[in-house]
């Protein structure tokens, strides 16, 4: 699906290291989704943010999170989690400290990056999608 992007998608450790790594930023992504979509007008009260974009924003999480588990359009999740996360340094959490602020949405920031430029394995559905066709007998 993406080969363009990964013409390789790592195998072995690597991949079970990436599976890991989308496993437990896709689901601490969906846990702090699920009370967004649950109350969206709180949610984008607090936030600051009219209410489409509050609602992009819990979307990106809730459900780019599932589909960062799967490994299921991976890069067009990174490249929404890049944007949502520097919203949220910005706009949120930058007159905080780093650590009882935006210290966790840097972290969600680059370990998205990270997946991004890695790709997400071979343990992933892009992975299973990009695999050529083997030709007809």
């Amino acid at each position: 699906m993406f080969r363009w992007l990964y013409p390789n998608y790592p195998g072995g450790r690597v991949a079970f290291g990436l599976f890991l790594l989308r496993l437990m930023f896709g689901l601490g992504f969906m846990v702090h989704g699920y009370p967004k979509i649950i109350d969206i007008g709180s949610f984008a009260a607090m936030a600051g943010l009219p209410m489409p974009l509050a609602a992009l924003a819990a979307g990106t999480e809730f459900i780019g999170g599932g589909l960062l588990v799967i490994g299921l359009l991976t890069p067009l999740v990174n490249i929404a989690v890049v944007i949502e996360m520097l919203v949220a340094i910005i706009k949120v959490h930058l007159h905080q400290s780093f650590t009882k602020g935006w210290e966790l949405a840097a972290l969600y920031l680059v370990v998205n990056l990270a997946i991004f430029f890695t790709s997400p394995g071979s343990f992933s559905i892009d992975a299973l999608l990009s695999k050529p066709k083997s030709a007809a007998k």
